[in-house]
Protein backbone atom coordinates (compact mmCIF):
# COMPACT_ATOMS: atom_id res chain seq x y z
CA UNK A 1 0.00 0.00 0.00
CA UNK A 2 1.57 3.29 -1.31
CA UNK A 3 0.90 6.44 1.37
CA UNK A 4 1.10 9.95 0.22
CA UNK A 5 1.23 12.05 3.51
CA UNK A 6 1.31 14.96 0.75
CA UNK A 7 -1.89 14.64 -0.49
CA UNK A 8 -3.31 13.58 3.23
CA UNK A 9 -2.33 16.55 4.37
CA UNK A 10 -3.80 19.10 1.57
CA UNK A 11 -7.10 17.15 2.19
CA UNK A 12 -6.97 18.17 6.09
CA UNK A 13 -6.15 21.78 5.06
CA UNK A 14 -8.56 21.96 2.43
CA UNK A 15 -11.30 20.87 3.97
CA UNK A 16 -14.28 23.93 5.16
CA UNK A 17 -17.49 23.49 6.10
CA UNK A 18 -19.74 24.36 2.88
CA UNK A 19 -22.83 26.43 3.59
CA UNK A 20 -23.77 27.57 -0.55
CA UNK A 21 -23.95 24.19 -3.00
CA UNK A 22 -24.23 24.42 -6.96
CA UNK A 23 -25.87 20.77 -6.82
CA UNK A 24 -26.74 18.05 -4.38
CA UNK A 25 -24.98 15.12 -4.10
CA UNK A 26 -26.34 12.10 -5.90
CA UNK A 27 -27.20 9.00 -4.21
CA UNK A 28 -24.06 6.98 -5.79
CA UNK A 29 -21.76 9.88 -3.81
CA UNK A 30 -23.15 9.61 -0.83
CA UNK A 31 -23.08 5.48 -0.86
CA UNK A 32 -19.10 6.44 -1.51
CA UNK A 33 -19.38 8.73 1.25
CA UNK A 34 -20.45 5.92 3.61
CA UNK A 35 -18.47 2.94 2.32
CA UNK A 36 -15.37 4.77 3.49
CA UNK A 37 -16.82 5.97 6.68
CA UNK A 38 -17.96 2.76 7.58
CA UNK A 39 -14.15 1.80 7.94
CA UNK A 40 -13.99 4.43 10.96
CA UNK A 41 -12.75 2.82 14.17
CA UNK A 42 -15.30 2.13 16.88
CA UNK A 43 -14.82 0.95 20.72
CA UNK A 44 -15.38 -2.76 20.79
CA UNK A 45 -15.56 -2.65 17.25
CA UNK A 46 -19.50 -2.32 17.95
CA UNK A 47 -20.19 0.34 14.96
CA UNK A 48 -23.19 1.87 16.92
CA UNK A 49 -24.18 3.62 13.86
CA UNK A 50 -26.95 3.50 10.89
CA UNK A 51 -27.94 6.45 8.09
CA UNK A 52 -30.32 7.40 6.21
CA UNK A 53 -29.69 9.40 2.82
CA UNK A 54 -31.86 11.90 1.61
CA UNK A 55 -31.68 13.09 -1.95
CA UNK A 56 -35.84 13.53 -2.13
CA UNK A 57 -36.08 17.42 -2.79
CA UNK A 58 -38.84 18.03 -0.62
CA UNK A 59 -37.85 16.13 2.31
CA UNK A 60 -34.82 17.94 2.26
CA UNK A 61 -37.06 20.88 2.60
CA UNK A 62 -39.29 19.10 5.34
CA UNK A 63 -36.26 18.52 7.50
CA UNK A 64 -34.57 22.42 6.80
CA UNK A 65 -38.23 23.77 7.69
CA UNK A 66 -38.72 21.78 11.10
CA UNK A 67 -35.85 20.22 11.81
CA UNK A 68 -32.85 22.60 11.70
CA UNK A 69 -34.63 25.82 11.77
CA UNK A 70 -34.90 26.79 8.63
CA UNK A 71 -31.40 27.51 7.12
CA UNK A 72 -31.40 27.54 3.53
CA UNK A 73 -28.61 25.53 2.88
CA UNK A 74 -29.81 22.65 4.45
CA UNK A 75 -32.65 22.14 1.22
CA UNK A 76 -29.70 22.73 -1.55
CA UNK A 77 -28.17 19.42 -0.72
CA UNK A 78 -28.31 15.85 -0.02
CA UNK A 79 -28.37 14.96 3.69
CA UNK A 80 -26.78 12.21 5.10
CA UNK A 81 -28.50 11.67 8.99
CA UNK A 82 -26.09 9.39 11.38
CA UNK A 83 -27.94 7.87 14.43
CA UNK A 84 -27.30 5.71 16.81
CA UNK A 85 -28.49 2.72 18.11
CA UNK A 86 -29.25 3.00 22.03
CA UNK A 87 -29.49 -0.93 22.22
CA UNK A 88 -25.93 -0.72 20.78
CA UNK A 89 -24.50 2.83 22.41
CA UNK A 90 -25.68 0.79 25.68
CA UNK A 91 -22.98 -1.92 24.56
CA UNK A 92 -20.36 0.58 24.21
CA UNK A 93 -18.89 1.28 27.66
CA UNK A 94 -15.63 1.54 29.21
CA UNK A 95 -15.14 -0.71 31.60
CA UNK A 96 -13.20 1.53 33.85
CA UNK A 97 -15.78 4.01 34.64
CA UNK A 98 -19.16 2.89 32.44
CA UNK A 99 -18.86 5.57 30.21
CA UNK A 100 -20.66 5.41 27.19
CA UNK A 101 -18.26 5.69 23.97
CA UNK A 102 -21.46 5.29 21.69
CA UNK A 103 -21.06 9.44 20.69
CA UNK A 104 -17.57 9.42 20.61
CA UNK A 105 -17.93 6.43 18.08
CA UNK A 106 -20.43 8.05 15.53
CA UNK A 107 -18.27 11.70 16.11
CA UNK A 108 -15.47 9.39 14.31
CA UNK A 109 -17.57 7.73 11.57
CA UNK A 110 -18.85 11.27 11.16
CA UNK A 111 -15.49 12.72 11.12
CA UNK A 112 -14.72 9.98 8.26
CA UNK A 113 -18.04 10.98 5.97
CA UNK A 114 -16.47 14.38 6.06
CA UNK A 115 -13.28 13.74 4.66
CA UNK A 116 -14.60 11.09 2.51
CA UNK A 117 -16.63 13.54 0.62
CA UNK A 118 -14.21 16.00 0.00
CA UNK A 119 -11.58 13.14 -1.16
CA UNK A 120 -14.59 13.07 -3.62
CA UNK A 121 -14.67 16.55 -4.65
CA UNK A 122 -17.99 17.17 -2.33
CA UNK A 123 -18.15 19.69 0.52
CA UNK A 124 -20.07 19.06 4.10
CA UNK A 125 -21.03 21.19 7.27
CA UNK A 126 -21.48 19.49 10.05
CA UNK A 127 -24.82 20.35 11.72
CA UNK A 128 -25.61 19.69 15.29
CA UNK A 129 -28.50 22.00 15.58
CA UNK A 130 -31.51 20.15 15.23
CA UNK A 131 -35.01 19.64 16.85
CA UNK A 132 -35.11 15.91 17.59
CA UNK A 133 -38.44 15.61 18.57
CA UNK A 134 -39.32 17.14 15.30
CA UNK A 135 -37.37 14.24 13.26
CA UNK A 136 -39.34 11.53 14.62
CA UNK A 137 -42.11 13.41 12.99
CA UNK A 138 -40.80 12.81 9.88
CA UNK A 139 -39.21 9.64 10.13
CA UNK A 140 -41.52 7.54 13.01
CA UNK A 141 -40.34 4.56 12.80
CA UNK A 142 -36.94 5.45 13.92
CA UNK A 143 -38.51 6.69 17.16
CA UNK A 144 -37.58 4.71 20.72
CA UNK A 145 -35.03 3.04 18.18
CA UNK A 146 -32.40 5.43 17.20
CA UNK A 147 -30.89 8.73 18.02
CA UNK A 148 -30.41 11.38 15.70
CA UNK A 149 -26.70 12.20 16.43
CA UNK A 150 -25.55 14.74 13.27
CA UNK A 151 -27.18 15.83 10.28
CA UNK A 152 -24.27 16.21 7.15
CA UNK A 153 -25.37 18.18 4.03
CA UNK A 154 -23.42 17.14 1.15
CA UNK A 155 -22.91 18.53 -2.19
CA UNK A 156 -21.07 20.29 -4.56
CA UNK A 157 -19.57 23.57 -2.94
CA UNK A 158 -20.61 26.74 -4.47
CA UNK A 159 -18.14 28.72 -2.11
CA UNK A 160 -14.56 28.75 -1.09
CA UNK A 161 -14.56 29.26 2.65
CA UNK A 162 -11.46 31.31 4.06
CA UNK A 163 -9.21 29.27 6.44
CA UNK A 164 -9.95 29.91 10.16
CA UNK A 165 -7.31 30.25 12.15
CA UNK A 166 -6.19 27.66 14.02
CA UNK A 167 -4.13 27.11 17.35
CA UNK A 168 -0.34 26.44 16.80
CA UNK A 169 1.11 23.01 18.11
CA UNK A 170 2.78 24.41 20.82
CA UNK A 171 -0.72 25.82 21.98
CA UNK A 172 -2.29 22.32 21.73
CA UNK A 173 0.35 20.47 23.54
CA UNK A 174 0.40 20.34 27.39
CA UNK A 175 3.53 18.72 27.90
CA UNK A 176 6.31 16.61 26.45
CA UNK A 177 7.96 13.82 29.14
Amino acid sequence: MEFNSAALRKLFESRRSIRKYKRAATLEELRKIVELARLAPSAKNMQPWKVSLVTDPDLRVKIRDEVCRGREFIAQASLILIWTEPAIAYKSWRAVDGDNTADVDAAIFTTYAILAAKSLGLGSCWIAAFDEDKIFDIFPDKKRKYRLFAILTVGEPAEEPVPRGRKSVDEIILEER
